[in-house]
């Protein structure tokens, strides 16, 4: 009885440690998204150095970008505005970074924050995109990004008063204490019992 309990329990352990491991496809996967992962990163950093050459190995012939403003750009325009200075990243992060793999397809997304003027008009922020990828020669090669702005969060009301209080006494300390807007805002409601 000893026999077939002690079998019986090595039996479940194999199982079990058998279905924790990894299956070749699963590790294949794991390595593909690491890959894609450090391209993105390396992506960000290749557009603050400058670094074309890196540019051009990842992206595709058939490159498409649409941007925030929904204007395409290709690949040969891309890297053009980034050469003549049109285009210029003084810093960039990608992060939040998500792969997932469909065979020789990727699709990538990410949060992108960074400080970036296109031709003197500032576009700095943070951006969400998503990158597509094919496996192509052996190597990954992104073919269409689009990006989304995300919206600064505007100040609320508080937030403005304080400012303008703020603004009212440093900048124009001639106010009296009286037309100081703080003043005036707790007057008003003390007056309706607020």
């Amino acid at each position: 009885m000893k026999r077939i309990a002690f079998a019986v329990c090595v039996v479940v352990f194999l199982f079990a440690v058998g279905a924790q491991a990894q299956t070749p496809a699963q590790t294949e996967t794991g390595k593909v998204e690491q890959e894609l992962i450090k391209i993105e990163k390396g992506w960000a950093d290749g557009m603050v150095k400058l670094d074309l050459a890196f540019l051009d190995r990842i992206l595709a012939e058939d490159y498409l970008y649409t941007d925030f403003d929904g204007n395409v750009f290709t690949k040969a325009q891309n890297l053009a505005s980034l050469k003549s200075g049109e285009d210029v990243v003084t810093s960039a992060v990608n992060d939040e970074i998500k792969v997932r793999v469909y065979g020789d397809a990727a699709v990538v997304t990410g949060r992108w924050t960074g400080k970036e003027t296109i031709k003197g008009r500032d576009v700095s922020g943070q951006a969400r995109w998503t990158d597509t990828f094919i496996k192509r020669d052996g190597r990954w090669q992104c073919v269409a990004t689009h990006s989304s702005k995300i919206p600064q969060k505007k100040p609320s009301a508080n937030e403005r008063n304080l400012a303008l209080a703020v603004w009212s006494i440093l900048v124009r300390p001639s106010l009296t204490h009286e037309a100081c807007p703080v003043v005036l805002l707790s007057s008003k409601m003390s007056e309706h019992g607020v």
